[in-house]
């Protein structure tokens, strides 16, 4: 099995529970030696490789979620919604390409007619008193009310991301999350130690390199957001 030949998808995962050890130590010895003779090349493609081999043979071990019945909850009503809008912009839009100008005139009402009852000067003068401030070219000087925050008592940490960081992060993390992108659940890293160590040895190399423009996707996508505290 080669990363290039797995489909990667949303699946709705049917994880086993967390005391079931002997299911996630398995899975996480199998997934590791796939990943150990498939990962190559640049850390990338190794970070998505990584996440389409779990998504893909996850539900082949574990099953997936099937989705009840004809249950209709707001996401349903949100749909119908947009079905509709939808209908009504591609109504209009027909018309006004039918006829733009019956469309121009009915958006925007009947000609109307009027005469202005004063000059050009009271105009000009009125707007003059409304809008200008005889006291924009005057400086205004320090302002008492301005919050002078103290400066920072404790550096950023720039450290290398260490694993013990990852593992509070992955531990910290509630069961129960939304998967990220990739459809990888924080589950995985919670009871697949092999799996975790080798996403902080993918971690590491981006943040030995510093591209976060690049990779602010990747780390989304792989289950894995980093929060570090600003000091130890």
């Amino acid at each position: 099995m080669t990363p290039s030949s797995i489909k990667s998808e949303r699946r709705r995962i049917k994880w086993p529970a967390a005391n079931m050890t002997s299911l996630w130590n398995q899975f996480d010895i199998d997934v590791d030696q796939i990943l150990e003779a498939t990962m190559r090349g640049e850390v990338d493609r190794k970070l998505k490789a990584m996440t389409m081999i779990i998504v893909s043979i996850a539900p082949e071990r574990f099953g997936e979620e099937v989705k009840g019945g004809s249950f209709r909850g707001p996401h349903s009503k949100n749909q119908q919604w947009h079905r509709r809008r939808r209908r009504e912009r591609a109504r209009k839009r027909a018309a006004f390409i039918a006829n733009p100008f019956k469309f121009t005139k009915d958006l925007l009402g009947q000609k109307r007619s009027g005469q202005l009852a004063c000059s050009q000067e009271e105009i000009e003068h009125h707007l003059k008193e409304t809008y200008s401030d005889p006291l924009r070219e005057q400086e205004l000087g320090e302002c008492s009310t301005l919050i002078n925050p103290p400066g920072p008592s404790v550096q950023f940490n720039m450290a290398e991301l260490q694993l013990n960081e990852v593992r509070v992060v992955a531990r910290k993390a509630r069961a129960s999350s939304a998967p990220r992108p990739s459809g990888t659940s924080y589950k995985v890293y919670k009871n697949c130690p092999k799996l975790l160590l080798r996403l902080w040895k993918i971690l590491r190399v981006i943040w030995r390199r510093g591209r976060t423009r690049n990779s602010g996707e990747l780390l989304k996508g792989s289950g894995f957001q980093r929060r570090r505290n600003p000091g130890r």
